[in-house]
């Protein structure tokens, strides 16, 4: 699906209006840093990874009982490995309100990658990886683990020759930033979505392929 400069900017527009400052803040970085990868990996789809970027955290700033509202008005029930991982309801919620409040802009691609930006999915395509490693290593990521995963990706970027180097290097630092977040959740002592593993072995297995 195609989207104009003009409609892009008007759903920034909309979007500001309903992200604290911080939040906005962070998702245009994720919209430059989706822009950044995309033109290497996925050159044709730049002005759709734009407005996944851009509705990648719409929800992610309601409260728990919005969360919950929102799942079950869509009869969408949250699994028991779910509701242990509260970082990434804001993923199962946010398409549904793509779906329902910006219709327009509710591609496959997009709901997929808002979908899947937090806990990842096995099925990953590069679209979804794109905006799922644009989340943790855009700019204004000051954490010492994301600068290293966003030096990591531009340099393997840089040595590429090919636009399936380029798809290595996506799926190098992708694997990293997987890695880092079930060390950070590990280390507090804290439970991470199964999903998120799953997704670790299966962006190896791409890897190694």
């Amino acid at each position: 699906m195609y989207f104009t400069d003009d409609r892009i900017d008007e759903l920034r527009a909309k979007v500001k209006g309903r992200l604290s400052e911080k939040r906005f803040v962070h998702t245009l970085g994720v919209e430059d840093m989706a822009v950044k990868i995309g033109q290497l990996c996925l050159p044709d789809s730049i002005d759709e990874l734009r407005v996944a970027a851009l509705l990648h955290d719409i929800s992610k700033e309601y409260s728990e009982a919005e969360q919950f509202e929102i799942a079950e008005r869509h009869n969408i029930s949250f699994t028991e490995a779910d509701l242990v991982a509260p970082p990434i309801w804001h993923s199962i919620t946010g398409p549904l309100v793509i779906a329902d409040e910006f219709p327009s802009f509710a591609s496959e691609r997009v709901l997929s990658a808002v979908r899947n930006h937090t806990g990842g999915d096995p099925d990953m395509s590069v679209f979804d990886e794109i905006i799922f490693l644009a989340d943790y290593i855009e700019d204004g990521r000051a954490y010492i683990m994301c600068e290293q995963v966003r030096n990591q990706f531009f340099e393997l970027a840089a040595a590429a020759q090919s636009r399936d180097d380029y798809i290595q290097a996506l799926h190098r630092a992708t694997l990293s930033s997987l890695e880092n977040t079930i060390k950070w959740f590990v280390l507090r002592g804290r439970s991470y979505h199964e999903r998120t593993e799953h997704t670790r072995k299966a962006i190896m297995a791409k890897i190694e392929r």
